[in-house]
């Protein structure tokens, strides 16, 4: 998985905004730089991610108000401010397609969508549409510094595409909040509906609902023959919801003809309900790579409580935890589906299923699987049984596959994985830590038939092997589950160095 490059924020590295002159130079001064008047040029700041860009609008109003003339180069409100609104108007009407990003610099505090109306799609009412390529970058030293608040009005942000064009919205260091669709709505995405290229770096979204439709605060809908892409890194999903639909938080659509691909890294999705895939749902051409991450307090009615794997969608899951989630279609549901690679996952303590596979061929390798209170595992015997191994089945609970089929050599059933608590594990994501002396401790062999060799990171970046010392030669293998332990273990059971 490409590894996006967290860029931080320096003030003094901004060129000219487009806003009116006077504020800039008054801004200017507050930072101890003195803005120039607007140029023409297409700069690289490194507070735009370090990419060229089209403009950049310091977004210096908290209120909600539209521009005075769209296309004029000037991010002005009918104050001569410039507001979030405003600025997104200003962009629309300045980009064209294939053109560089504009970018939107948000000082901190919260900026409020206050102009109500739905389905209008030029950013004049309700939420915010996106219709050319847009970084929209928030100030402070954490997401929750500059925050997006709807207030129920609208979804946050919508992003437009054509038969020919998609654009492509990047947001990093922001929190938004309060979105919410209702009829006649159907499509979905609380806070963002995307037909274009999205990209989320340390964002949280927190609070949205999807009265209709999928996907409680994320709804992807690729629309293209060229792969749309979502990309999450560093990602907080907290109490969304999807009330008649599927994916709590994140709800990923793609066709024969149009389709998508995720790459998360670091990503937490808690407390999101769904009728399905609690925490997230994807189906059609989808190929979904997570890694890094943890589900957890997820809960659905009448399906998966973690994530759900629909027709025809491909899944590798590495180094993450699922736990403590809630629902009748297992905590990890895969119906239908392509191809699913399953490494080092941590799956525990679920009301309901823990893997719950249909008509779906699963490797699984170096997991956990322990306390959920149906099945640990329940498949319908498309386990691939040659690449799949060196997993611990604590609970011993197996369905739809024989033991035999297991290969009992390199399956642990109905030991204890003897794990710590969910909690901080040194990483963005939480997780469990396994305790001194337990036997998912350098249990991962390297297996036949080109199973990988143990290498890579553990959820929280730290590099597998590790010198351990239990009696096992150092680095002679890696950790079952989704957390390396350290050089060094302690009788507490965490490791000298998180």
């Amino acid at each position: 998985m490409p590894e996006i490059t967290r860029v931080p924020f320096n003030r003094s590295a901004l060129p000219a905004p487009r806003c009116a002159l006077g504020v800039a130079l008054g801004l200017g001064l507050l930072a101890g730089a003195a803005f120039a008047q607007p140029t023409a040029v297409t700069p690289r700041s490194p507070a735009c991610g370090g990419e060229p860009t089209l403009e950049i609008f310091l977004v210096d109003d908290l209120e909600d108000g539209s521009d005075r003339v769209p296309g004029d180069g000037l991010c002005q409100n009918e104050q001569f401010r410039c507001n979030l609104r405003a600025a997104i108007q200003e962009a629309n009407a300045l980009g064209s397609p294939g053109s560089p990003p504009s970018c939107l610099i948000l000082v901190g505090g919260v900026h409020r969508l206050s102009r109500p109306g739905r389905n209008e799609d030029d950013a004049l009412f309700g939420d915010l549409d996106v219709h050319r390529a847009l970084r929209i970058q928030g100030i402070g030293p954490f997401p929750a510094f500059t925050l997006i608040e709807a207030q129920g009005l609208d979804r946050v942000l919508q992003v437009h595409a054509t038969p020919n064009f998609r654009p492509r919205l990047s947001i990093a260091n922001l929190r938004l909040s309060g979105g919410h669709t209702a009829l006649p709505d159907t499509a979905g995405g609380g806070a963002i509906l995307s037909a274009g290229e999205l990209v989320l770096e340390d964002v949280e979204l927190v609070g949205h609902r999807a009265d209709q439709g999928h996907g409680g605060a994320v709804a992807m809908l690729a629309s293209t023959p060229v792969t749309t892409q979502l990309t999450l890194s560093r990602v907080l999903l907290a109490s969304n919801e999807a009330r008649a639909g599927h994916g709590g938080a994140l709800w990923l659509q793609g066709w024969a003809n149009a389709p998508l691909a995720l790459l998360a890294e670091e990503v937490v999705a808690q407390d999101n309900r769904a009728l399905d895939g609690g925490a997230m749902a994807g189906t059609g051409e989808v190929a979904m790579a997570i890694r890094g991450s943890a589900f957890f307090g997820n809960a659905a009615s009448q399906g998966a409580g973690g994530i759900a794997v629909g027709s025809g969608a491909r899944l590798q899951l590495d180094a993450s935890t699922i736990h403590a989630n809630a629902g009748s279609g297992g905590a990890l549901a895969l119906r239908n589906a392509g191809t699913v690679r399953v490494s080092h996952l941590t799956l525990t303590e679920n009301v309901g299923p823990g893997l719950h596979a249909r008509a779906t061929p699963v490797e699984l390798s170096a997991s956990i699987l322990h306390g959920n209170s149906a099945a640990d595992l329940d498949v319908d015997g498309l386990l691939n049984s040659l690449r799949s191994g060196f997993n611990v089945l604590g609970g011993g609970s197996i369905d739809g596959i024989s033991l035999a089929e297991l290969k009992p050599a390199t399956w642990w059933v109905g030991a204890d994985p003897a794990l710590g608590a969910m909690g901080s594990v040194g990483g963005f994501a939480p997780g469990r830590m396994p305790l001194s002396g337990s036997p998912v401790i350098d249990g991962y062999r390297q297996l036949p038939a080109g199973q990988p060799a143990c290498s890579g990171v553990d959820q929280r970046g730290l590099t597998r092997p590790q010198v351990l010392t239990q009696g096992i030669a150092p680095g002679e293998g890696c950790d079952i589950g989704a957390i390396e332990l350290g050089e060094r273990l302690y009788a507490s059971g965490f490791e000298s160095a998180p």
